[in-house]
């Protein structure tokens, strides 16, 4: 008689009795649980993406090719988040418009590094902000001097001249 005894492929647990499979790997329940939750959460993002992207072109709905292309990209190593935040560098921050929307993947794949860097930059600089203390700032006060008989001010033109 054969066990049933099986073996998480996530955290090495003995699975006894019922075991989750998913893409023909084993899980105990926890594990199957944390998996279902991140592919939720991933598909989520990827909704997010696609909502985005057909709002910045004026689209209801994303064309096949950059379904296709999104899901390249993923399987290709490249996040969403960093794919979100390319298309946006590349269109908000860059000011380039959005004309052909099936040109957005060759352009989240030459320009990934550049967004990448800004969106550093840009974490760097807030991180820098936020160490400042602004209630130790010294104040200095400035005292305006100005003519006590500001009433009998007169224009240098007359209205003839407008």
């Amino acid at each position: 008689m054969a066990s049933s005894v099986s073996t998480c492929i996530r955290c090495g647990q003995r699975i006894v009795g019922a075991k989750h499979v998913y893409g023909g790997k084993a899980y105990c329940e926890a594990c199957y649980k944390a998996l279902m939750d991140e592919l939720a959460k991933t598909e989520s993002q990827k909704a997010d993406l696609y909502k985005y992207i057909c709002n910045l072109f004026g689209k209801q709905e994303c064309p096949e090719v950059v379904v296709y292309g999104v899901d390249k990209l993923l399987a290709s190593g490249y996040k969403i988040s960093g794919i979100k935040a390319t298309v946006w560098w590349w269109y908000e921050i860059e000011g380039h418009s959005p004309d052909n929307i099936n040109f957005i993947i060759k352009v989240v794949t030459e320009q990934y590094k550049n967004a990448r860097e800004y969106v550093i930059k840009q974490k760097e600089i807030n991180a820098a902000n936020d160490q400042i203390d602004l209630h130790n700032v010294p104040t200095q006060h400035i005292t305006i001097n100005s003519k006590k008989n500001s009433r009998t001010w007169k224009p240098n033109y007359r209205m003839e001249d407008l």
